[in-house]
């Protein structure tokens, strides 16, 4: 067996007091005082769901993987992205990270 990499781009953003962390690419989301736990939560939540869907759910795994979030996170990721390219600020105080998984593929 090799090993791949799923990678799942999420972001952050503060709303009020709380932080909200997203994951783009699975619809799910999380929030908490900071953008540490926040981020943290999102982790949790992520490896959770990737482990129901291949297991609990192995029938539906590619339709649960498959799930991308509302166009409109889908646009404030890719907004942060591109300011982010272009300046070292984002005004709205977003942050982009990766969630990275490993994956077992048979050979």
């Amino acid at each position: 067996m090799r090993t791949n990499e799923l990678v799942i781009r999420c972001y952050a953003k503060k709303e009020g007091e709380a932080w909200v962390a997203v994951a783009v690419d699975l619809c799910l989301a999380a929030q908490a005082e900071s953008i540490e736990s926040a981020k943290a939560k999102l982790e949790d939540m992520i490896h959770s769901y990737i482990n129901d869907a291949f297991t609990i759910d192995n029938q539906y795994a590619h339709q649960l993987l498959s799930r991308k979030a509302p166009l409109s996170q889908r646009f404030e990721y890719y907004w942060a992205a591109f300011v982010t390219k272009f300046t070292s600020r984002i005004k709205n105080q977003s942050r982009l990270f990766d969630e990275v998984l490993p994956l077992r593929l048979a050979n």
